[in-house]
Order: structure tokens, then C-alpha cells, then sequence
């Protein structure tokens, strides 16, 4: 009896208890009361400490990309001959200014790529040696060495560097080494494109002439040469109508540029060309501007001197005899260059003068 008495007043305290501790854990609104306090002063802590974490990431990411310690001001460009320093930097300068990720310029020292610059100069310039290091967090060191060259090929506005097998080695801008100051452009064995005219609109003029009415009496009425009469096809059929003449628009068209690292000319015409141009200058001095070439005939070179007349000279032809027939032109016979056009030596053992 009495171990059951302890019972049920054991059971009655514990639903009293249990009852009280519901009360007030639903009076404080679902909060546990043994972590309250702790769980306050965890909050804050975290609070702090994230707000100071992020603003030490926005300052690390603003020092590193944003800040003008780390943006790269100087390009320092060394080895180059043939280029340009100017053209070089140029190139390194619109690298520079493009943006990535939208909002970030290419301009910092972690974002730049070297890789991009050597990449870039490859669609230009053959080298045999390009070095590109970051340093000093704001400058760039461009080491190059250049592929030694020996014609300076000019096609319409664009110039090429072709080295001894006839490869293209260099794009250079043409305005800018003639512009240059001090620039020796004159002293190198320059080969001129020749164009070729062509008829830009030709498949106009030969819908025209299709429609042409010729032999028509209205011809008779008219001595126009800048009109012509065509058929026409109208709803009430075919009338004879005048039209304006279509003029023949001819433009100056050039080969294709070369890429850089093929093949533009055979080998042996680069040292035929390397072998005239030293012994004309051994036998009558610098006076040579520049030599022409046309893309169909290889085998056909003029030369421009600095008296305004071309000398003709056939490349598969021996160099040396047609050398000698000029000096015998010029210097022995002491012939009157006044008003010439051209001498033509490409006829074996003659000298064709205009």
C-alpha cells in the first residue's frame, strides 16, 4: 500500500511539472529557455563578424583589381628593328583596354595574359624569339628578335617582311615605316604588286547589252553616245525605251595579302632578285627606287630609277649579260637618258629603248 501511494504522488508531481515547464516554454514563444541567453549573444557575434569579413573581401578585391597599384601603365619594348616600337605598343594598348568579365579591364596586372599578347603578335609577325613578362605589378617587358628578312614586299597599302625561302615573316603598316623619321626605307630591296584593271560591273553591262536595240530608227535621232535604246517589258509588252549608257567601272585588283608563314615567292626568284639588286648597285651606284613585280609572271621585273625611267629585266634570263648590255648603254656609250621611258633588256643581246 504505501510503495503504491509513492507511486501515484510520484506520477501527480512529474504531470504538475511537466505542465508548469509547458507553460512557460509556450509563454516565451517556442524559445528554449536553457539556450536564450547564449543564443543572443551567438547572434551578434556572427553578425559582426561577417560584416567585417565582407568588407575585408570588397577592400581585397578593390585593392587587387580596381587600384592603380596594380594597373599597367609602361610597356617596355626591346630587340625590335623592322617593327615599329609604336605599332607594338598599339597592338599591347587595345589588348589592354578590352574588358573582361564585363566590368574589368584587361589592364590589371592578375587579369592581363601574356599568352593573349603572343597569340595576337603570331597573326602578324614570324619570330625567332618573343618573351612577354609581367613586372614591377604595372609594367610589361616585350624581349623580342625578329626573323631576319631580305625583300620588303608592298601590295596595294599593306607591306610584308619576306625572309631568303620566300616566306612572309612581317606585316608592317606601309604609311607608317614611309612616314617614319630617319627611316632607311628607300636603302631596302623593296618589290612592288603590280595591279591588274578589272571591270567591277560587268554583269551589268552585259545585262545591258542583252537588251540593246540595235539598227532602231530612233538611233537616227539622236547622236548621243552616252545613251542607249534597250527593250523593256511593260504590262502593254515590249517597248523600246532610252536609258543612260553603263560605263565600264574599272578598279585596281591585287592578289590576295599573304598570311604570315606561307610562301610568296619561289626561292630562286628571291635570289635572283638579292643578286641583280647587288651587282646593279656595284656597277651604277643606289639609284634604284624600288623594282615591280606582277603576280602571273614571275619571271618579268622592272626597276624604277631615281631619274623616272623603269629598265625592263627577265629573271630567267642570265642576270649578268643583261647587266652588261646596260653598261655598255649607259657608261661606255654615254647614251642621253633625257625623256626616256623605259629600257627593255629582256631580249637576248638587245636593248630596247623608248
Amino acid at each position: 500500500m504505501q510503495k503504491s501511494y509513492l507511486k501515484d504522488s510520484g506520477n501527480k508531481y512529474l504531470k504538475i511539472h511537466r505542465s508548469a515547464m509547458r507553460e512557460r516554454h509556450f509563454s516565451r514563444g517556442n524559445i528554449n529557455e536553457y539556450f536564450h541567453k547564449r543564443n543572443n549573444l551567438f547572434s551578434w557575434q556572427t553578425k559582426v563578424l561577417f560584416l567585417f569579413f565582407i568588407f575585408i573581401f570588397i577592400y581585397l578585391i578593390y585593392f587587387f583589381f580596381f587600384s592603380n597599384y596594380f594597373k599597367i601603365n609602361q610597356i617596355i619594348v626591346e630587340g625590335n628593328k623592322e617593327i615599329s616600337t609604336a605599332e607594338i605598343k598599339t597592338k599591347c594598348n587595345d589588348l589592354l583596354n578590352k574588358r573582361r568579365f564585363l566590368f574589368l579591364k584587361n589592364d590589371n596586372y592578375f587579369l592581363f595574359d601574356t599568352e593573349k599578347v603572343k597569340e595576337t603578335f603570331s597573326k602578324d609577325y614570324l619570330f625567332d624569339k618573343l618573351e612577354v613578362d609581367k613586372k614591377y605589378f604595372s609594367t610589361i617587358f616585350i624581349s623580342l628578335k625578329e626573323k631576319p628578312y631580305k625583300l620588303f614586299y608592298v601590295i596595294d597599302k599593306s607591306s610584308f617582311l619576306i625572309d631568303s625561302s620566300g616566306i612572309a615573316v612581317s606585316r608592317l603598316d606601309y604609311e607608317e615605316v614611309v612616314a617614319e623619321e630617319n627611316s632607311d626605307f628607300n636603302e631596302k630591296v623593296i618589290i612592288k604588286e603590280v595591279s591588274e584593271e578589272a571591270v567591277m560591273n560587268q554583269e551589268e553591262i552585259d545585262e545591258q547589252e542583252a537588251k540593246i536595240v540595235r539598227g532602231h530608227e530612233l538611233y537616227q535621232e539622236t547622236n548621243s553616245t552616252s545613251t542607249v535604246f534597250i527593250w523593256e517589258n511593260t504590262s502593254a509588252g515590249m517597248i523600246v525605251k532610252e536609258a543612260d549608257l553603263i560605263e565600264p567601272n574599272i578598279e585596281d585588283v591585287y592578289p590576295e595579302l599573304p598570311e604570315i608563314g606561307s610562301k610568296v615567292f619561289p626561292v630562286e626568284l628571291v635570289e635572283n632578285v638579292l643578286y641583280l639588286d647587288s651587282n646593279y648597285n656595284q656597277k651604277f651606284g643606289e639609284n634604284r627606287e624600288y623594282y615591280k613585280i606582277q603576280y602571273e609572271k614571275k619571271d618579268f621585273l622592272s626597276m624604277l630609277t631615281s631619274e623616272d625611267y623603269y629598265i625592263y629585266f627577265k629573271l630567267d634570263e642570265n642576270i649578268d649579260s643583261q647587266l652588261s648590255n646596260l653598261y655598255r648603254y649607259l657608261i661606255e656609250e654615254d647614251n642621253d637618258l633625257t625623256d626616256i621611258e623605259y629600257i627593255d633588256l629582256r631580249q637576248k643581246d638587245q636593248i630596247i629603248i623608248k
